[in-house]
C-alpha cells in the first residue's frame, strides 16, 4: 500500500491473487453510506463509502470513474461549498456524525445555516491546514447579517481518539485565533448517539448556544421546527 498507493482493499486482492485465490470481496457493494468531497466549485475530488462494521474505503475521482485510492488527491474538508456561506461551522470526527447535524438545518443569529464538517480518515485525519479554510470572508446575500469571521463549535466524540482529535483542531483554530468552542455529550460516545437517545434539536440547539454565547454574546442557535399543516376548505 505504502510503494503503490493502492488501498487496502485492492492491497488484500493483490494478495489473495498472489496465492492462488480468486477474490470475490467486492468493497462497494454493500456500503451503507457513501460521503462525497468536493473543491470550493462543488467540482468532485473523492468519496469516502461506509461499509458493514465500521469500516472504510477511500477513492478519488478521474474522468474514467472511482479510483481505489486517493493517490495525488489533496484531502479537504467535508461539505467546502457549504462552509463559504457559514457564520457557524460545527466540526465533527467523522461524516456520520456532520451528517446528522446538518440534516438538522440549525440556524445561527445571522440567519444562516450551521454547517457540519469533518475529515476524512478518522482521529489521525485532521491537518492544520484545513484550518485555513475556515478564515475566509463569509459569502453574503439579501439582509442576512454579515460577520467578520466564523465562530467554529468542535463536537468530539467522547473516547481517546475524540480527545486527541479536539485537540488538534483546537491548536489549529487557535494558531489563528478563530473563535471556538467545545459542545460535549457527557454519558454518550457522540452526537449521533446523543440524538439516537432521542435528544431533539432543540436540546441540541440549547447545548451549542450555551457554549457560544461564553465566546459572543450573539452567538444564539436555533433549530427549524416541524411545519404545521391545516386543511384548509373553500
Amino acid at each position: 500500500m505504502q510503494l503503490t498507493g493502492i488501498s487496502e482493499s485492492e492491497a488484500i486482492q493483490e494478495h489473495a491473487r498472489a496465492i492462488g485465490i480468486d477474490p470475490v470481496f467486492e468493497p462497494d457493494s454493500d456500503a451503507e453510506a457513501e460521503y462525497r468531497y468536493t473543491d470550493h466549485s462543488g467540482n468532485l475530488l473523492y468519496r469516502v463509502l461506509r461499509l458493514p462494521g465500521k469500516h472504510f474505503s477511500q477513492h478519488r475521482w478521474t474522468p474514467e470513474g472511482w479510483v481505489h485510492n486517493l493517490k495525488g488527491v489533496k484531502p479537504t474538508l467535508y461539505k467546502l461549498p457549504e462552509i463559504a456561506w457559514a457564520a457557524t461551522v460545527v466540526i465533527t470526527e467523522g461524516e456520520k456524525d456532520a451528517d446528522r447535524v446538518n440534516k438538522l438545518k440549525l440556524k445561527d443569529f445571522t440567519g444562516r445555516i450551521v454547517v457540519a464538517t469533518t475529515s476524512s480518515g478518522g482521529a489521525d485525519s485532521w491537518q492544520d491546514r484545513f484550518a485555513d479554510l475556515l478564515t475566509s470572508p463569509c459569502y453574503r446575500w439579501g439582509n442576512v447579517l454579515h460577520v467578520d469571521s466564523r465562530c467554529v463549535v468542535v463536537m468530539p466524540d467522547s473516547d481517546e481518539a475524540g480527545l486527541k482529535y479536539k485537540k488538534d483542531v483546537i491548536a489549529s483554530l487557535e494558531k489563528r485565533q478563530i473563535p471556538h468552542c467545545v459542545v460535549s455529550f457527557e454519558g454518550f460516545k457522540d452526537v449521533s448517539e446523543y440524538l439516537d437517545a432521542n435528544h431533539t434539536a432543540k436540546e441540541l440547539a440549547q447545548r451549542i448556544t450555551d457554549q457560544i454565547t461564553k465566546i459572543d454574546g450573539q452567538g444564539i442557535v436555533t433549530y427549524l421546527e416541524t411545519p404545521i399543516y391545516e386543511d384548509i376548505k373553500i
